[in-house]
């Protein structure tokens, strides 16, 4: 089969595209899926470039351009200390099961699927409760992928296969957020980084709940971010006249942050909250190192959650959120899977928006 291959922590020519890999073959309880589209995704180069290493403290919009050499020494920049590379990345999946494992579903066969990356462990040394496809195993970026059939859930959508597989990372991701942080009908919610692919997603569901949203981009994603379905949008970044603004305006009048920005700005955010309120994070585009007066948390009872680890409804409850038509399709920009790096690169620059999926090419395998 046709697929890239991440050779080691670095750049982007660490992605080699190879054609002559070998079709993996479904243990008992898995199955094979033929990739239709799978979506690009910050975690997939986070993993790349070693960012998840405690020896990182900058955002990953800050060593976008690098090569190998950059990255000499660095063995724990996986989500959970070391990746296994060589490695076939890929979080997103839109695809069709092709083949079963003996003791797999025989009824999954042929159905068009959407892959749960997030998947559950036990660890009873206190350690992950999750492994992530394309990060701690073999993903989406080639023509097939091996999964347990745990982790497939058919779905019946008018959607394209490209408009499906960009879903499962940032709307997962994005879910998983609002259920952490109990996103309810009346909340005011903050979505800093508004134009972002979880952000964008986290705003259409904070106001499928009923919540009011407000949230910040720069100026020229500003509409696209009130037509994702933010009540109030501000214009510009942390240090600007918009996001003093937005702290001015917003302050101790928010019960929900949604952030995946970090940064510089975590504290202005952290004082826009109600008491009892909740900030949840899943990501630190604009640095993963801030600092907290320990006494704002505590006196005003505010609540701090990390988000990995995918509540069971998560998955569930997008599927029937796409099969029902409670939330429309995302604009999307398509690649070849061997056009990876220019993808990469437009992702990286943050000069589009919608989000990015790559096709792998036809195979008569299957």
């Amino acid at each position: 089969m046709t697929g890239i291959i991440t050779t080691g922590t670095g750049g982007y020519e660490r992605l080699e595209y190879l054609d002559r890999l070998p079709v993996p073959e479904p243990g008992p309880e898995e199955v094979l899926v033929k990739v239709l589209a799978a979506g690009v995704n910050n975690t997939e180069m986070n993993t790349r470039l070693g960012w998840y290493s405690a020896t990182i403290d900058v955002g990953t919009n800050s060593h976008s351009e690098v090569t190998s050499d950059d990255f000499e020494g660095i063995k724990d920049g996986g989500w959970h200390n070391k990746t296994p590379f060589p490695l076939i990345q890929g979080t997103d999946c839109c695809g069709q099961v092709v083949r079963v494992g003996l003791l797999a579903n025989p009824e999954l066969l042929r159905k068009r699927v959407l892959v749960r990356p997030c998947v559950a462990v036990i660890d009873d040394k206190g350690g992950p409760k999750s492994c992530w496809m394309g990060s701690d195993f073999n993903g989406s970026f080639a023509q097939f992928v091996v999964i347990p059939q745990t982790e497939v859930f058919p779905i019946s959508s008018e959607w394209t296969d490209e408009e499906l597989g960009v879903i499962p990372c940032a709307y997962g991701t994005a879910e998983n957020m609002c259920i952490r942080a109990n996103v309810k009908s009346g909340d005011t919610v903050l979505i800093p980084g508004g134009s972002g692919g979880v952000a964008t997603a986290a705003i259409k569901l904070c106001k499928l709940r009923g919540a009011t949203v407000i949230s910040i981009t720069n100026e020229s994603k500003r509409d696209y971010v009130a037509e994702m379905g933010a009540d109030i949008v501000y214009e510009g970044r942390y240090g600007g006249s918009g996001w003093k603004s937005m702290a001015a305006d917003v302050q101790n009048n928010v019960n929900v942050v949604i952030d995946n920005v970090g940064g510089e700005g975590f504290l202005d955010l952290i004082n826009c909250l109600k008491a009892d309120g909740s900030y949840v994070c899943s990501g630190a585009i604009n640095g993963p190192v801030v600092s907290l007066d320990l006494r704002t948390m505590y006196l005003r009872d505010l609540k701090l959650i990390g988000t990995t680890t995918w509540e069971k409804s998560v998955f569930p409850n997008l599927i029937s959120y796409i099969q029902q038509g409670f939330v429309v399709p995302p604009r999307v920009t398509v690649f070849p899977l061997n056009k990876i790096a220019e993808a990469q690169k437009l992702f990286m620059a943050k000069e589009y928006v919608g989000k990015l999926a790559l096709i792998p090419p036809p195979t008569t395998i299957f």
